[in-house]
């Protein structure tokens, strides 16, 4: 099989992109080294999947302006 070929099986299996947080319920912000670790119960879908969860991502100001990184799921239930 080829690289195209492998490429165009994998998007057919798995998807295209990342999942796209619908919701998110704000549980804690820690300060680390003078960026932000934000942590939620959020609500996601990917390829007609929804998952809730509690979430988690990076947060810094660049230029005055809030910069956010990819979400992660980090449990399989909110508390």
């Amino acid at each position: 099989m080829d690289r195209q070929n492998f490429v165009l099986g994998m998007k057919k299996t798995m998807g295209l992109g990342y999942p796209h947080l619908k919701k998110f319920e704000l549980q804690e912000v820690k300060i680390d080294k003078g960026n932000f670790v934000v942590v939620g119960c959020g609500t996601a879908v990917q390829d007609n999947i929804h998952i809730h969860a509690t979430a988690i991502f990076g947060a810094r100001m660049v230029d005055g302006k809030p910069r956010f990184d990819i979400f992660a799921f980090v449990s399989n239930t909110c508390s």
